[in-house]
């Protein structure tokens, strides 16, 4: 069997073209809801990635390296508007990058930092980015900038943007399997309880050793459930 990666989609549409038989694999990073239990699909679970904070070169140049929760609440308030408010070497607007509400990487970092949207209204000069390649592309290409994405995704394809340490602790695979590293988000296949064998022999190999050593290689922890 021939496999086709179909990238950008989100865990619903990854959902939908499982159910409607347009994919055989479809990427999740939440729990099906009741209507897509009942839909004939399993899901496994595969790894863990950290949501890493991260800014452009130009702010790492400045001494900033590492960021508390309530130091990013403040900066996507609105309520720090430059770096050298929090102690950087000298004066950089801090250009504020946010994701949709209803995207895995935001409602994240809603649960695990920001809160909720009605404790937290995100500044409105933030510049609000569609897919995690946008924010990644506009987070090396934009002076001051500071967003949020995958750490796998940082380490698998070695992205040169400054990866912040959050309350002084590192992502990394180490600390998101202790524990200390804490704002992760959960990532795994749905496929149809009559799937083709050869697609629920590739899952089955996804949880192997050698598959879960791969994982780790790439920055992404093994999910240990």
């Amino acid at each position: 069997m021939k496999f086709t990666f179909l990238p950008g989609l989100h865990s619903r549409g990854g959902i939908k073209g499982v159910t409607q038989g347009s994919l055989d694999i479809g990427a999740v990073s939440r729990d099906l809801t009741a209507e897509e239990q009942s839909a004939d699909l399993k899901l496994t679970w595969l790894s863990q990635d950290g949501l890493v904070m991260a800014v452009n070169p130009t702010v790492s140049a400045l001494g900033i390296h590492d960021i508390t929760d309530q130091q990013v609440r403040d900066i996507y308030s609105g309520r720090y508007t430059d770096w050298k408010q929090l102690g950087a070497t000298r004066s950089m607007p801090i250009v504020v990058l946010d994701r949709h509400e209803d995207e895995s990487a935001k409602i994240i970092l809603r649960k695990f930092i920001l809160g909720s949207p009605d404790s937290l209204k995100v500044t409105t000069d933030s510049v609000n980015l569609y897919y995690e390649s946008d924010m990644v592309d506009a987070l090396q290409t934009t002076d001051g900038a500071i967003g949020y994405f995958s750490l796998g995704y940082a380490v698998s394809q070695n992205i040169h943007v400054g990866l912040l340490t959050l309350n002084g602790v590192e992502a990394s695979v180490d600390t998101i399997l202790s524990g200390s590293y804490k704002v992760v988000r959960p990532l795994g296949v749905v496929i149809r309880v009559s799937a083709p064998g050869a697609v629920g022999d590739f899952v089955t190999w996804a949880r192997s050793t050698k598959a879960r050593k791969l994982m780790v290689e790439k920055g992404y922890a093994p999910y240990t459930q």
